[in-house]
């Protein structure tokens, strides 16, 4: 064909010049985006250094690192926040603070160990459960289910929970992960009916459920409880948490936490009684 015009090419370079101009945009604001996030975590993390060096006991800052782990999974993404922290410390002497950051990094580092032992502990048992289920016996299964309960945990949920997301986010399905996934529903089920069956009467359940202190878990041990219990456990549960929410308004200085933890079992429980109204 005939040559591009030089009204083309100036087309075409123009609108180079504006892909260009949109790429640097955004990567501007991205950039934005990561200096503000980094300038967070700084003061997030001062404010917890700031915490352990006040602490009263030793014995109390495992649980503030606790309450704060997803402060400290945030700071493995920008390592640069901690080493500026620390080059300051240095510089200014200051041997308290760095004797904090000290702690920080050796509790993170435990607890990286310890989670990548449960996790083994936790994909070692899913492995026994499916060959139990493959083995096709009904009772022997059950068995093993009632043998194995201290093991059934709401950590163990959690884990299940993320093997499902893990194979249903993948970008290809195949036959046999498609058959992994409705096993590893299966298992969940099952686990969430044993747990179910352990659950005693009304005021006892309450009280196990507020004391957990994760929600994602006092809620799947809920749902798993209602599911197997049905609708006359949950009218009692409903009636006691009503109870508990009235008495609440009368008592000065209650417990912020305990109010909210009652107020979401309540509302949980509200939404499964809706569902057998006609």
């Amino acid at each position: 064909g005939p040559p591009p015009s030089i009204n083309d090419q100036s087309q075409t370079s123009s609108m180079e010049d504006e892909l260009s101009e949109e790429a640097i945009k955004i990567q501007r604001k991205e950039e934005e985006r990561e200096e503000k996030e980094a300038a967070r975590l700084d003061q997030e993390f001062r404010q917890l250094l700031q915490q352990i060096m006040g602490a009263a006991k030793p014995e109390h800052i495992p649980g503030m690192l606790t309450r704060n782990l997803d402060l400290l999974l945030d700071l493995q993404q920008f390592p640069k926040v901690l080493y500026r922290i620390v080059e300051q410390a240095k510089e200014h002497e200051e041997q308290e603070v760095l004797d904090a950051v000290e702690l920080v990094l050796s509790f993170w580092e435990n607890f990286v160990d310890q989670a990548q032992v449960i996790d083994r502990h936790h994909k070692d048992l899913v492995g026994e459960i499916i060959n139990k289920m493959l083995g096709k016996d009904e009772a022997a299964l059950d068995q093993y289910f009632h043998d194995n309960k201290n093991k059934l945990t709401p950590g163990f949920l959690r884990h299940l929970e993320g093997e499902c997301e893990r194979i249903a986010n993948a970008p290809k399905m195949t036959k046999e992960s498609s058959r992994m996934l409705e096993m590893i529903y299966t298992i969940q089920v099952r686990v969430l009916e044993e747990l179910g069956k352990d659950i005693g009467e009304g005021a006892l359940v309450l009280g196990q459920l507020l004391g957990y202190d994760n929600e994602e878990e006092r809620i799947l041990v809920l749902e798993g409880g209602l599911r197997v219990r049905g609708y006359e456990f949950a009218r009692h549960m409903r009636e006691l948490t009503q109870e508990a929410l009235e008495g609440f308004q009368t008592v000065q200085n209650v417990d912020e936490e305990l109010v909210q933890r009652v107020s979401q079992i309540d509302g949980i429980i509200g939404e499964y009684l809706k569902s057998f109204s006609p």
